[in-house]
C-alpha cells in the first residue's frame, strides 16, 4: 500500500532498520484495514501514515531524558477544562434537537452530555460514550530559559495536564534551575514536557530579565500585530509586543476568569489600541501608562455591524520594563484549588533559592 521509499526516509530519523520500520508498518496497516473498513484505499494510507509517525515518536520520546535548563517563568495560559466544551456543545445540540443530538453520540437517552471521541489519537478512548461528569484540566507554562551547554536564551512553553495543570502555582520573573525533557524545538522556542523529576527551583543565579526576554525572540511591533496574526492563526502560535498601557479593568469576567488592559503605541504614531485579556490569577504589579511587554496569542476579530478586521491578544503575561513603569496595586485573584488524584508528573515551584 506505500512505496519502499517512505519507509527509507525514515531509516534516518528512527535509526531503526527497513526491515524493523517494515514490520512496524504492517502491523498498523492491518489495524487500519480493520478499524476503517469504510475508507478509501487512500484514506487508509493516510491514516496509516500518521499512526506510524506517531508511534516512531512516541518510541523516540519514550527514550529521551531531562535536561537542564535555567531561566524563568513569565507566565501561564488560562486554566481549563478540556470536557466542559464538549459539554456545552452537547447542551446546545440537545436543546435545538433532542432526537438528532442523541443520534450523534452527544447525550444519552437522559440528556446527559457523553463523551463522542471513539478515538484519542491513535488510541481508543477509555472513556467513549461515557457521561462527561468528570474534569480534564489543562493549561501551558511560559518562560525563557537557556539549557545546560547552550548559550542563547529561548522562549518556552511547556503544556500540563490534570491535577498538574490545576494545582501549579508560580511567580513569574524568579529566576529558577529545572529538569524538563525536550519535545521539539524547530518552530524557534522550546516545547518541552515535564517528567517526575520536574521542578522549578528558585536559584540566585542573577538574570537581566528584560535581555533575555529580548534576545529570546523578535519582539513585534503592537502596529504589525493584526497582519502577523492574520498569518499564524494556528492554536499554538505565540507571539511578544510591546506598548503603552491605556486602561487596565481590573474586575474579573467570571466567564473567562480573566481581565483585560488597553495597549497603545504613541511613539510610533499608531491611531489604533489593542484589547489584551490577561489571566485572573497573573498579578498585575503595575498601573496605567507604564511600557509593558506581553506574550500572547493575538487573534483577528471583527464587530457584528462591521467589515473592519481587528486584533486583540490572550496574554499569557505582561512584562513592566523597568524604568518605565508606574507601580501598580493590584493583586492576582485567589484561585488554590482541591487537590485531585493524578497519574502524571507533580509539578513543584520552590521558593528557597539554590546557589
Amino acid at each position: 500500500m506505500v512505496e519502499k521509499e517512505f519507509l527509507s526516509k525514515w531509516t534516518k530519523t528512527s535509526g531503526k532498520t527497513l526491515k524493523e520500520l517494515t514490520k512496524i508498518w504492517e502491523d498498523i496497516v492491518t489495524e487500519v484495514d480493520k478499524s476503517y473498513a469504510d475508507k478509501s484505499d487512500l484514506e487508509r494510507e493516510r491514516i496509516a501514515k500518521v499512526l506510524f509517525r506517531k508511534a516512531i515518536g512516541r518510541e523516540l520520546y519514550s527514550k529521551r531524558k531531562p535536561e537542564l535548563f535555567f531561566g524563568f517563568i513569565m507566565g501561564t495560559s488560562r486554566l481549563m477544562d478540556v470536557n466542559e466544551a464538549l459539554r456545552r456543545k452537547a447542551l446546545a445540540a440537545y436543546r435545538a434537537d433532542p432526537v438528532q443530538a442523541q443520534l450523534e453520540g452527544l447525550v444519552d437517552e437522559s440528556g446527559v452530555p457523553i463523551d463522542p471521541r471513539e478515538k484519542l489519537g491513535a488510541r481508543d478512548n477509555p472513556h467513549f460514550h461515557k457521561p462527561l461528569t468528570e474534569s480534564l484540566w489543562t493549561r501551558k507554562v511560559y518562560g525563557v530559559a537557556m539549557k545546560e551547554g547552550t548559550k542563547v536564551p529561548m522562549l518556552f512553553c511547556m503544556p500540563l495536564w490534570r491535577a498538574s495543570a490545576k494545582n501549579f502555582r508560580y511567580k513569574p520573573f524568579i529566576p529558577v534551575e529545572f529538569l524538563a525533557i525536550v519535545k521539539d524545538y524547530s518552530k524557534g522556542y522550546y516545547l518541552l514536557s515535564p517528567s517526575v523529576k520536574t521542578k522549578f527551583q528558585a536559584t540566585k543565579k542573577g538574570i537581566d530579565i528584560e535581555q533575555w526576554i529580548r534576545d529570546a525572540s523578535k519582539i513585534v511591533p503592537l502596529g504589525d500585530l493584526k497582519e502577523v496574526a492574520s498569518k499564524n492563526d494556528k492554536p499554538d502560535f505565540f507571539c511578544l509586543t510591546e506598548g503603552e498601557v491605556d486602561t487596565i479593568r481590573a474586575e474579573i469576567n467570571p466567564e473567562t476568569n480573566s481581565r483585560s488592559i488597553i495597549l497603545s503605541d504613541p511613539d510610533s504614531g499608531m491611531l489604533e489600541t489593542v484589547r489584551v485579556f490577561v489571566p485572573g490569577d497573573f498579578p498585575i504589579g503595575f498601573s496605567e501608562l507604564s511600557r509593558v511587554i506581553v506574550l500572547g496569542r493575538p487573534r483577528i476579530w471583527k464587530r457584528t455591524d462591521e467589515d473592519e478586521e481587528r486584533v486583540s491578544m490572550e496574554a499569557y503575561s505582561v512584562y513592566a520594563i523597568p524604568g518605565k513603569t508606574i507601580s501598580g496595586v493590584e493583586l492576582p485573584a485567589d484561585t488554590e484549588g482541591e487537590p485531585e488524584a493524578d497519574d502524571g508528573p507533580i509539578i513543584e515551584f520552590v521558593e528557597e533559592p539554590v546557589d
